[in-house]
């Protein structure tokens, strides 16, 4: 019980909207954690797999124009750029790191997308790992100052 109401115990399994496929609630009776779905919009109430929520976002990054943002996160020790579930995994090309007047230090990546399209993003502060990237015209010039990164 929570504040006096019954607890509604989570269903074990869940259907995606749209593979249509019987899967395991990851979180089903721990109440927290990735739960292996998603929606693909605020407004839909279909449960989604994470392969399926994973795909739509690849459409979504393909069709974005040089200029268009994304958001991203970080990966693993700086060296992959992911989405939130990371379920998406692009590695990191090059990276720069600098100061911030607000968060403290910055960091810059440089990246290419699952099309090859280059992209920039910028991670600022040590409270999160949230990346914004902006998709590039071209591909870039390598800054004197940039790290390489060994894969």
């Amino acid at each position: 019980m929570v504040s006096g109401k019954p607890v509604i115990p989570r269903k074990k399994t869940f259907k995606c909207a749209y593979c249509h496929r019987e899967l395991p609630d990851l979180a089903a009776g721990k109440g927290f954690g990735w739960p292996g779905y998603g929606y693909p919009s605020h407004k839909s109430k279909n449960k989604v797999c994470g392969e399926c929520l994973a795909r739509v976002e690849m459409k979504e990054i393909a069709r974005k124009k040089p200029g268009d943002r994304h958001m991203f996160y970080m990966g693993d020790k700086d060296r992959a750029i992911i989405n939130w579930a990371g379920l998406i995994s692009y590695p990191v090309a090059w990276m720069t790191y600098g100061k911030h007047n607000i968060g403290g230090d910055r960091r810059d990546y440089w990246f290419r997308d699952h099309t090859g399209a280059w992209w920039h993003g910028v991670h600022t502060g040590s409270m999160n790992t949230i990346v914004h990237a902006t998709k590039l015209k071209e591909t870039p010039k390598k800054p004197f100052h940039a790290r390489n990164m060994r894969l």
